[in-house]
């Protein structure tokens, strides 16, 4: 499967796709009827590489956890590595 999507590409596929009226109405307001497809060509891909990345992570979950790196042996651990690292970045900021 190919990771990453083109979207400026010349060739172009037309579809049905059915959405909830309100949502039509607020997606138009939001960026205008003129923009839609383009928006939900932006939001598919985006919502599949989100796919893509959490497949990814759910693989290799547990991988690094025998390196004998302590902040890597439990989620929680793990979790509060990160926060503490996004702390003290914040502080240089």
């Amino acid at each position: 499967m190919n990771a990453t999507i083109v979207t400026h590409q010349k060739e172009r596929m037309r579809t049905h796709v059915i959405m909830p009226e309100e949502v039509v109405t607020q997606l138009d307001k939001l960026v205008g009827a003129r923009e839609r497809s383009k928006f939900i060509v932006a939001a598919v891909v985006d919502r599949m590489n989100r796919i893509r990345l959490e497949r990814a992570a759910k693989k290799v979950a547990g991988s690094l956890a025998n390196w004998g790196i302590d902040e890597w042996r439990t989620e929680e651990k793990t979790s509060a590595w990160v926060h503490n690292l996004r702390k003290e970045a914040d502080k240089n900021v």
